[in-house]
């Protein structure tokens, strides 16, 4: 024996059930002093230090501290809160750093293996993966298509018209008359777009005839601009006679130029032109052609937290669409994720989803 340090007690130098130590690179020594709730830390020699932790759930806090390492280059030091569910990172001297970990079974790893022995024995799979916390893109390396708000591709248009309203005015039980004229508007800009592609690639003599206002109903997959639903707006305002009328028109034209120029939403609204490249959107996200990379994750942090449960809404909705259109040529599954706080959509056009727990619409070829 070199030398021994310690005796039962909380006093400096004492411990309670030490169950962990570590040696730094100038050789002083860390112990997880787990009975009393600290890290005590000692020089080469065994004498104390200094100390840091006490009883609880707060910063620097522990709950039966286990474990205790440190960084060789930086000197940090990490310490297993083991009932606490947590790693927390210290300086040499106990100034807390930071911390991460939740109470869990692992879920997101388990998620993984399981995609990954599919993807192992079907290569040319179709796998859409919904990730809420942007934590599985490391898992799937190379096979993965990562689709995040940066590169994403939405439209609006391709929105149903109550998904397009939860976006717009949110809570609509107060805006009724603003609900009444964008059923009224939108399917004239869906009209005023396609008229006026049909008058670049239409000789004159077959548009005689054509009206501006062809049918066109709120949910009709058609695209349509958001200028053009402003201009609507400014027409209709401009032949008011009472002007007490003008408010609802107002209150969408206001929303509508601020949703159009916030960066968190350009995903849906921020293009100049019309994107209708719906074989586009699909091709990537549903992995067809797979080349080589057989799973999309779509990442969801970074999301307004207001309009998650629409994103959300119109992937699921589209996967379920697709699955069904296949004839049967590719098939759907759902499996229960990690506990969300994205609610439940109030959306009707698509199959049933509880958000409460995030759905992972998985599709692969059978």
């Amino acid at each position: 024996m070199v030398w021994q340090s310690g005796a039962c007690g909380s006093g400096n130098g004492q411990f309670n059930q030490p169950r962990g130590v570590t040696v730094d690179a100038e050789g002083n020594i860390y112990v997880a002093d787990t009975g009393n709730q600290r890290i005590v830390k000692f020089d080469a020699g065994g004498n104390y230090q200094t100390k840091w932790g006490t009883y609880g759930t707060g910063n620097g806090q522990f709950n039966f501290p286990g474990g205790v390492a440190v960084d060789p280059v930086s000197g940090d030091v990490f310490v297993a809160d083991t009932l606490n569910h947590r790693i927390q990172k210290f300086t040499s001297t106990g100034a807390y750093l930071t911390q991460w970990g939740t109470t869990g079974t692992g879920k997101s790893c388990t998620t993984a293996l399981i995609l990954r022995s599919i993807l192992d024995k079907n290569p040319n799979a179709h796998i859409v993966l919904l990730d809420p916390h942007n934590e599985y893109a490391t898992a799937f390396g190379d096979w993965a298509e990562i689709i995040s708000p940066r590169n994403m591709q939405l439209p609006a248009w391709l929105l149903t018209f109550e998904e397009f309203i939860e976006v717009l005015l949110g809570n609509t039980s107060e805006r009724k008359q603003e609900v009444e004229l964008l059923q009224e508007l939108i399917p004239l800009a869906k009209a005023r777009y396609t008229t006026s592609r049909s008058d670049k690639q239409t000789p004159q003599s077959l548009r005689r005839g054509m009206s501006a206002d062809t049918k066109f109903t709120v949910d009709t997959p058609v695209p349509y601009r958001t200028s053009d639903l402003v201009g609507l707006i400014d027409e209709r305002m401009g032949r008011l006679e009472n002007k007490k009328d003008i408010a609802p028109y107002r209150n969408i034209k206001q929303r509508l130029e601020y949703i159009t120029q916030d960066p968190r939403y350009g995903f849906m609204f921020g293009s100049l032109t019309v994107y209708d490249g719906m074989a586009q959107i699909l091709s990537r996200m549903f992995r067809v052609p797979v080349n080589d990379k057989p799973i999309s994750i779509l990442e969801l942090t970074g999301l307004p937290t207001e309009i998650v449960n629409v994103v959300v809404s119109v992937i699921c909705r589209m996967t379920f669409d697709f699955a069904l259109w296949s004839e049967g040529k590719v098939l759907a599954y759902a499996r229960a994720s990690a506990r969300s706080s994205l609610g439940t959509s109030r959306s009707t056009s698509s199959p049933p989803v509880s958000y409460t727990h995030l759905t992972l619409p998985t599709i692969y070829s059978v």
